[in-house]
């Protein structure tokens, strides 16, 4: 695994970590829409609609317990990547990478903040990701 993918467990735990917080939020609108609480006077169909929103009602209890897991797995390696970048030598590396795998910002949005050109950054975030790998991965 390269510097760059091992540091980009954070963005990608991330997006799902917000995916299903979406996916949640459906459910949880389609739970509460009138048409799902109505019951019909016919037995059969009133039976199906019931057994389905109780599958629904356990489906979105296994999502809330997967998106939990998620959110402890991120929250560890938040702590774990973030004291590995905190222990870079350089502060301007250390800075770089902080605010490019845990803030997720472009490398433009990086340059801005730090005052450095574009390249610059670019060439930089280069050599820091080389630094991390050979400190942390090797």
């Amino acid at each position: 695994m390269t510097a760059k993918e091992y540091l980009k467990q954070i963005q990608n735990l991330h997006t799902k970590i917000e995916n299903k917080r979406e996916r949640l939020e459906r459910i949880d609108c389609i739970l509460t829409s009138p048409a799902v609480g109505e019951i019909k006077q016919d037995k059969v169909q009133t039976s199906i609609k019931l057994d389905k929103q109780e599958r629904l009602i356990v489906d979105k209890a296994d999502l809330e317990e997967e998106l939990q897991r998620l959110m402890y797995e991120e929250a560890a390696l938040i702590i774990k990547i973030g004291k590995q970048i905190d222990g870079m030598e350089k502060t301007a590396y250390s800075r770089l990478l902080h605010l490019r795998y845990e803030e997720f910002m472009s490398l433009q949005t990086v340059a801005d903040i730090m005052g450095y050109e574009y390249n610059t950054i670019r060439n930089m975030h280069g050599r820091a990701l080389q630094l991390f790998e050979k400190k942390y991965l090797l």
